[in-house]
Formats: C-alpha cells, sequence, structure tokens
C-alpha cells in the first residue's frame, strides 16, 4: 500500500509536495493565500491544464471553489478566474470538467460579464456555443450595451458586439441552429472526457524515480493535454450554426441599438460603434425583417435630421444610418417605409454637408432605388436645388467623392429635363467634367465623368448644344485613341448621345471617328460596341459624298454580314439597314461592287432566309427591303437563288395581308416598288399575286408624317400600273403633286434628302414622270434645297437637278432660276462632277457669264401674257354682261389647268376692255416688268 502511495507521490509531487495522504491533499487544495486564492485560481487565472486536470480529478467540488470575501476579486470561481486572465483553454476544460456558469460575485458579476468586460470575443463565442436556458450570454451582452450607469462596460459590451458582428461571418449569416452538429459537440465532449480518464490511467502508471523524469512526466501531460483542446478548438471552429444572432434577437438587441442612438447621455464613441454593428447585422434577413416591423426606417431619418439640427458632433454617424437605410431599400417593405417617410429633403441635405464619399454612396444608392419605383421624385430634387451638388465638383481631387457625385448627377438627370438644364445652362457643370475628362490619369473617374456627360446630353437639344459648343467633342474623341474596348464603349455612346438626333452632327462625328475605327469596334465581339459601328457606318454610307467604297476596301461589307448571325435583333436590324444603304448611292444608282461583295461573303442567302423565316416580322420586312436595293442593276440578281432557299414574293404578301401598322406596310409596298422599278418581268410577277389596290396607299398617303407621304407617292408612282382599282395616269398624278407639294414644305433635312432623292429615282423611271414634276415647279423647290445648310441636303438636290437638266424644258427652267442666284450653278456642278447632268447646261451657262445673254432668247412672259390676254378678254364681255364668283372661277381654272396655280401671284383688276382682268399673272413678269 505504502508503495503504491509512493507511486503516485512521486508522479504529483509537482502539484502536492510531500503530501501524500488525502487529507494531506485536500488541506493542500484548500487552503487560501493572503489573496483569498486556493492553488486552483492560480493554476485557472495562469492556465495551468494539468494541475487544473489533477485538482477536479481528486476533488470534484473542487472546481466551483470560491476566492474569499476579503480579496479584490471576491467569490471568484476558477472559470471566474481563468476569464478574467484570458485562458480560453483553461475555461474550455473548466466548462467541459462541469463548472458552474451562472455563479456571481460579490459585486454581482458572472463569468460572461467579466468575458465581455474584459474583451475576450473568443471566450464569448465559447458561451454562445454552449447556450441554453440557463446559460444565455447575449442577455448579459444587451444588458450591458444599455447600462446607461456604467459607460466603461457599455463601451466594452459595444466593442465586443462590434467585434462578433464583423469577425465571425457564421454569427451572421447561419440563422438556424443545427441539432445535428450539437449532438456532434456533446458526442465529442463525452470522448474528451473519456480520453482524460485513459490519461489519468496511464499516469498512474507511470512509475519513474527521478524528479526530472516527473516534471518531463507532467510536461508531456500538459502538451497532451493541450493538444486535445486545440483540437477541440479546431473542431469548435468548424462547427458552423452552433450558435446564433437568432438569440441576440430574441435578447431584444433592436431596443438596445433604439435606446444607445436615441438617448442624449450616451457618448458618441458608444453610438459609432453601435452603429457599426448594427450595420453589420443588417446584412441578415431575419434581422432586417425585425428593423421594419419596428418602424426602423423613420427612427433613423428622424435621428438624420437631429443630427443636422441639434447634434452636429455626431455627423460621423450619418455613414453608418446611409448604409443601414440602403439595405432598407433593397428590400420591398423597406422601400416602402422608406417612401412614406418622404426622405428626399433629408436626403439631399445630408448630401450638401457631406464630405465623405460613403455618406453620398449611400444616399445615391437610396435615391436610385426610390428614383426607379417613384421618378417623379426627381421633381421635388429638382425642386430642393442642385447647387450644392455642382459646389461640391469645385477643388475636388478624391476619386472616390468624385465618382458619387458623378452618379448622383447620372440618376438624377435620366429623363428629367429640368435637372439636365440646372447642371448644364445654370450651374455650368459642362467645364469641370470635360476638365476631368482631360486631365485625370485615373481611368475609371474619366470614364464616370464621360458617362455623366452622356446622361446630361440625352434627348436634350438645348444641353447638346452647349456640349458642343465647351468643346466635348474633342475632348472624347482625344481618349477614343485608346484601345481599350470599355473606353471605346463609354466615349461613343457618350459622343453619340450629345450629337443627338442631328444627323448632320451624327454624320459629322461619325466623319471624326472614321472607317477604320469603327471596323476596329467590331473586331471587339461585343455587341454595344458592334451596334454603335453598324450605326456609324450606316451614316457614312449616306449622301453624295459617302464613304461607302472605303468601307468595301477595308472589309467592312465581311464584318456587317458576319453580325447577321448575332442574336440580338437590334443588331442584326442595324447590320441590315447599313447593308441597304451601302448597296444604292444618292440618286438611285447601284454600288455594283458593294452588291458583289455582299454576294462574295455570303451575304445573299441569309438575307433571303431572314426574309422567309425571321424571328419578327420587322426583320423579314427589313431583309425583303434590303434584296430590292440588292437587285437594282443587276439582271442576274435572281438567278442567284436559283438553288434552294428559292426567291419568293410570298412572305411579303403574307406580311402586307397580315400587318396594320402603317410604318411596316410602308417598308412592304416600298420593297414591291423597288424591285418592279425598271423591270417589266417582276411587275408582272408581282402582279399575279393580285393583292396591290390603290385603297392600301391611302391612309399612307393622307399621312401626318411627310416620310410616310413621300414613300407612299413614289410606291404608287412606280406601281401606277399595277393596281388595278386606279386608272395609271391619275394615279401617277396624284403621286407626283404630293411629292412636290411635300418637297415645298418639309423643314426637316432628312425629309428633305429623301424627297429630293425621289425626284432623282423618278427621273430614271421615265414615262413623262419628271417632265410633270417640271410642269408643277419642281425644279424651283429643288434651287430652294441647294442653299440648305445641310451638305447632305445641298448635295442630293444639285444631283436631282443634274438630273431633270437633262429635259430641254428642266434645262431652261434651270438656267432661268441659275441667272437670279448664280451659287447654285457652283453646287450642282460641284456634286455632278462625275454624275449625270445636261451636256449643254455648262456651256450654255458659260455663255451666259460671258455674253450676258442666252443662246436663244424666248420670252415666256410674252407668250404667257398673250394666252391670258386672249382668253380672258372673251371671259371680260361674258363678266360685263353677267359678273358672277363662277365666271371668274373658270377664268381661274382654266388658268390653272395651263399654266399651274403654283407659279403665279394673285392680282386684281378693274374689268375694263382696255385693262387686263385676270386674277392670275405670272410672278416672274410682276418681278422684272
Amino acid at each position: 500500500l505504502k508503495f503504491t502511495l509512493l507511486r503516485k507521490t512521486e508522479a504529483d509531487r509537482q502539484i502536492f509536495g510531500n503530501a501524500v495522504f488525502p487529507w494531506e491533499r485536500k488541506k493542500i487544495m484548500m487552503e487560501l493565500d493572503d489573496g483569498g486564492w486556493a492553488p486552483i485560481h492560480h493554476a485557472a487565472y495562469d492556465g495551468l491544464l494539468a494541475k487544473i486536470e489533477r485538482f477536479v480529478d481528486f476533488m470534484e467540488e473542487i472546481s466551483n471553489l470560491t476566492t474569499s470575501n476579503e480579496g479584490v476579486h471576491r467569490e471568484f470561481t476558477p472559470l471566474m478566474c481563468a476569464a478574467l486572465g484570458g485562458q480560453y483553454d483553461a475555461v474550455h476544460l473548466l466548462l467541459k470538467l462541469g463548472a458552474d456558469v451562472t455563479h456571481s460575485s460579490l459585486d454581482g458579476r458572472t463569468v460572461v460579464d467579466i468575458v465581455i468586460d474584459n474583451f475576450h470575443p473568443k471566450m464569448f463565442k465559447l458561451f454562445a456555443c454552449s447556450y441554453n436556458d440557463t446559460l444565455r450570454p447575449f442577455d448579459y451582452l444587451v444588458k450591458l450595451l444599455t447600462d446607461t450607469n456604467n459607460e466603461k462596460r457599455m463601451l466594452a459590451a459595444a466593442k465586443l458586439t462590434l467585434h462578433l458582428s464583423t469577425d465571425n461571418e457564421e454569427l451572421i449569416n447561419d440563422m438556424v441552429v443545427s441539432e445535428d452538429v450539437r449532438t456532434e459537440h456533446e458526442t465529442y465532449s463525452r470522448k474528451s472526457e473519456g480520453k482524460g480518464t485513459e490519461a489519468s490511467l496511464k499516469r498512474e502508471s507511470t512509475s519513474t524515480t527521478e524528479a526530472s523524469e516527473i516534471n518531463a512526466t507532467v510536461k508531456d501531460e500538459s502538451l497532451s493535454i493541450t493538444e486535445e483542446n486545440s483540437e477541440a478548438n479546431l473542431i469548435n471552429n468548424n462547427q458552423k450554426n452552433m450558435y446564433s444572432w437568432e438569440h441576440l434577437l430574441e435578447s431584444d438587441i433592436l431596443s438596445a441599438f433604439e435606446k444607445i442612438i436615441t438617448s442624449t447621455q450616451i457618448e458618441c464613441e458608444v453610438k459609432l460603434i453601435t452603429a457599426e454593428w448594427f450595420a453589420n447585422l443588417m446584412n441578415n434577413d431575419k434581422v432586417q425583417e425585425q428593423f421594419i416591423k419596428k418602424n426602423g426606417v423613420k427612427l433613423i431619418l428622424q435621428t438624420i435630421n437631429l443630427i443636422h439640427s441639434e447634434n452636429q458632433n455626431e455627423f460621423p454617424l450619418l455613414t453608418w444610418f446611409f448604409q443601414i437605410l440602403k439595405i432598407a431599400s433593397n428590400r420591398q417593405d423597406g422601400l416602402k417605409q422608406l417612401e412614406k417617410a418622404r426622405p428626399i429633403k433629408t436626403l439631399l441635405r445630408s448630401v450638401d454637408n457631406a464630405s465623405k464619399h460613403e455618406i453620398l454612396d449611400n444616399i445615391i444608392g437610396i435615391l436610385n432605388d426610390l428614383l426607379k419605383v417613384h421618378p417623379e421624385f426627381k421633381e421635388e430634387i429638382s425642386k430642393y436645388g442642385l447647387k450644392g451638388i455642382v459646389k461640391k465638383y469645385s477643388g475636388c481631387n478624391h476619386m472616390q467623392l468624385i465618382q458619387s457625385l458623378n452618379r448622383f448627377v447620372q440618376i438624377t438627370s435620366i429623363d428629367h429635363v429640368k435637372n439636365q438644364n440646372e447642371y448644364v445652362l445654370t450651374y455650368d457643370l459642362s467645364p469641370r467634367l470635360i476638365a476631368i475628362v482631360v486631365k485625370s490619369r485615373n481611368r475609371d473617374i474619366q470614364l464616370s465623368s464621360v458617362k455623366t456627360l452622356q446622361y446630361l446630353a440625352e434627348d436634350n437639344p438645348k444641353c447638346q448644344k452647349r456640349l458642343i459648343e465647351m468643346g466635348c467633342i474633342p475632348a472624347l474623341i482625344g481618349i477614343l485613341k485608346s484601345r481599350q474596348a470599355r473606353v471605346q464603349l463609354i466615349s461613343t455612346a457618350a459622343l453619340f448621345a450629345i450629337t443627338g438626333n442631328d444627323r448632320y452632327r451624327r454624320r459629322a462625328l461619325a466623319k471624326l471617328i472614321g472607317v477604320s475605327l469603327f471596323l476596329d469596334y467590331m473586331t471587339q465581339n461585343i455587341d454595344e460596341l458592334s451596334l454603335m459601328a453598324a450605326e456609324g457606318l450606316s451614316l457614312l454610307a449616306e449622301g453624295p459624298n459617302n464613304q461607302s467604297a472605303a468601307i468595301g476596301r477595308e472589309g467592312g461589307i465581311l464584318q456587317l454580314v458576319r453580325l447577321l448571325r448575332s442574336e440580338r435583333e437590334d443588331l442584326v436590324i442595324a447590320a441590315i439597314r447599313t447593308l441597304r444603304k451601302l448597296c444604292v448611292s444618292t440618286g438611285f444608282i447601284p454600288n455594283t461592287k458593294i452588291q458583289d461583295a455582299i454576294f462574295q461573303a455570303r451575304g445573299g442567302k441569309p438575307l433571303l432566309i431572314m426574309m422567309k423565316h425571321g424571328k419578327t416580322p420587322q426583320i423579314q420586312i427589313e431583309c425583303g427591303l434590303t434584296l430590292s436595293y440588292m437587285a437594282l442593276g443587276r439582271p442576274n440578281f435572281f438567278k442567284e437563288f436559283d438553288e434552294e432557299p428559292y426567291f419568293s414574293y410570298a412572305p411579303l404578301m403574307k406580311l402586307l395581308r397580315e400587318t396594320t401598322d402603317l410604318r411596316m406596310r410602308c417598308k412592304i409596298l416600298s420593297a414591291l416598288a423597288i424591285f418592279s422599278y425598271r423591270n417589266v418581268a417582276q411587275q408582272k410577277e408581282i402582279s399575279e399575286y393580285k393583292m396591290l389596290r390603290y385603297h392600301q396607299f391611302v391612309p399612307l398617303l393622307n399621312s401626318d408624317k411627310d416620310i410616310e407621304k413621300i414613300n407612299a407617292s413614289f410606291q404608287t408612282i412606280i406601281l401606277s400600273r399595277m393596281l388595278p382599282d386606279i386608272e395609271p395616269a391619275e394615279c401617277s398624278a396624284k403621286g407626283i403633286q404630293i411629292l412636290v407639294n411635300t418637297l415645298e414644305t418639309c423643314r426637316e433635312p432628312y425629309i428633305q434628302v429623301f424627297a429630293a432623292d425621289c425626284v432623282s429615282r423618278l427621273y430614271r423611271a421615265g414615262n413623262g414622270i419628271p417632265e410633270a414634276i417640271i410642269a408643277i415647279d419642281g425644279i424651283r423647290y429643288l434651287c430652294n434645297l441647294v442653299h440648305s445648310p445641310d451638305e447632305h441636303v445641298q448635295g442630293t438636290a444639285a444631283i436631282s437637278l443634274g438630273f431633270l437638266s437633262c429635259i430641254s424644258e428642266g434645262e431652261r427652267r434651270l438656267l432661268k432660276i441659275c441667272r437670279r442666284d448664280p451659287e447654285i450653278v457652283k453646287t450642282i456642278l460641284s456634286f455632278c462632277r462625275n454624275r449625270q447632268i445636261s451636256s449643254t447646261f455648262e456651256k450654255e451657262w458659260r455663255h451666259y457669264t460671258n455674253v450676258g445673254l442666252p443662246t436663244k432668247v424666248v420670252d415666256e412672259n410674252s407668250r404667257m401674257i398673250e394666252e391670258i390676254t386672249a382668253s380672258c378678254m372673251e371671259s371680260i364681255k361674258d363678266m360685263n354682261r353677267e359678273p358672277s364668283p363662277s365666271r371668274a372661277a373658270s377664268v381661274s381654272s382654266f388658268a390653272d389647268r395651263s399654266l399651274g396655280t403654283k407659279s403665279y401671284t394673285r392680282t386684281t383688276f378693274k374689268t375694263d376692255k382696255d385693262t387686263l382682268s385676270s386674277s392670275l399673272i405670272p410672278s416672274e413678269f410682276v418681278a422684272t416688268n
């Protein structure tokens, strides 16, 4: 027996000294020092795991032994001493050995209070894992958070909460406690206890006599226990859902948050930490739901207003408050609560006072969410003024702040002309943005400013004009030199927005960018860039001085045909329209090289397939119209489709029968008219369908849109022989009259271009149509267009006049007008240098300029006066007998039929035999005689 006891004492000598008998060891363990601490309290405070385990193995109840009432730490258990010393492993071991977690010291603190006071977040998580009805650590935490009597403990609780909310993702995201993992944790604890018993038996069987061996044994055992606890820590750290912020919600953390931020007695530092940890908690769905249910949005807005008006020293809180509001606005119920609070004034006031980009980012995010649902809030934003935003750009060098300001300008400018005008015209923001674009070396800031310029210019001609005057175009063209796709995309979109719908500006912009750069866009394989490139090439293919040849030389046809296989409808349509414009130049002259290139690039069959089986009717119609342009001047066009798929008009006829949209019907009829243009065989084939009637054109001829009227007039003239419900002459006459009337009255440049181009088309159609246009003074209206500021209008009108000059009457009338306005001749000769023009026109003009008279003087005025006098003198006799308005009207009607009413000035004369009595006299006669 003595030998066995000696073996124990040898192993335990480091702990119990020479004490052998149990009563001796118990006395040692229960003995208190001058501070009132027993050996187990010191072992726990110092984290001596082997000693703690030996003490508890010998005497289980010692795990809850308290210190004396006389020391500093009165009635502290070993668990509390371990927490005080920050010994995580010791705390974990004592919990496993059954230490009491509910014991309170003489000053009323529990072990959880000590953990919170001394900021031991890892230890707190350990207690959270052991959450049960007895141990509720979050209750202690919430209690300390609202303890206004002890600011030090309140600050410690706030710091611990912040650490928990940011450091541990499980606390935020994993809200459902897993029973399986909890069971696994309990099983592990039992296994650990078993391992402890085996270790004790092993230690009991150790027989060494040397002190060094005993020390080594104790050290090895300590390491063994430490390894066990390290393994426990590893498993514990890998266990998800062992603790949950669900318990924090049960502890009414939201009420604690409300009490802290609304209190006037709590220091700003505590409020700031509280706002930060609550903002972190808001990333959880259940926290968001509880926050909105308790009307938290209104609370935050009220607090923000108080900060602006009274507590300006609490401005740092705004960063977290707006982050909380931004998270709430991402939810539908949160956004509704925000709408009811009418927060625009508060938000704009915060923008004026904000100096940090974080605040602006969140404010802008909130405004963005609000404006998506309620665009009418933009009016309220405009009401409170935007001057403060523009002021913040002055001297601002903070990159992130500039980005935030740009975002604010963007969202408040979208679809709101008043705000755009405020920024650009009233507060002159554009020079500051242009300066950032030119001088900034930060690409993100540069592109953000470019996008802001785009939003300021969209659908606002006044702002577009101002931005162009301020030199915005050269600044943006400068950064296009970069080959980065993102830079090209944003810059080109901004440039097109600034030029607006003005085709003259857009064409000038397309020339600045150039064919090469547009084709480079297409090689990037980015749909948005390819779309802008197709639109740019379409602009360059227009007009007398087009760049169709350059587009063909540089491989543009192949790139456009490739786009026909795109999945995006808008991209396919843009490519189809560009190919159509490339096929024909001004005056309806086929560009055979481009047409051949399209077939060589295998673009003909895809167009035909899409005309038959396109995804949408619009694609089918666009393909049909483009194929009609490709057929111009190509007698062998239809032989290209001798194999499957075969060409047929059936898809177009079906669409004509089914569609009711005037614009789509107009394009279908245009395609049929162009297929029939100077092609008798196709006219017969189209006639066999027996579907064309004049009444189909009447809605277009009476349309309020000039472009539809011009299209319909051209179609009725070309298809007049194929319309069984009207005489061809009458049909053509109506179409010519409408075309010339529109040519006289239209003011839009693109309509003027189309009308003048239709005159060129009809000249080549023959059948007396150009003579009829000349007879109703079409030349004079074309001459008026030659003075247009739009070069495209000038060129198209000049080319049309060149065609009409090939008719003798047209040449004579044109020369007569040119004598009064010699500048017209210069324009005509410059545009018709390589195009069709009368061979004698230039000769006659040179003769006139050298001599001053034409080679053949035909006194038109004398001839017309004689005709009018002869007819009117007979009418005078009748009028003297029975003067009546009807007879005067008959004279007017005769003169109208003979001479046309548009060329004359109405005057009044007395009905005297010696006086000319007529209601019409040539305006030229009045002017010259």
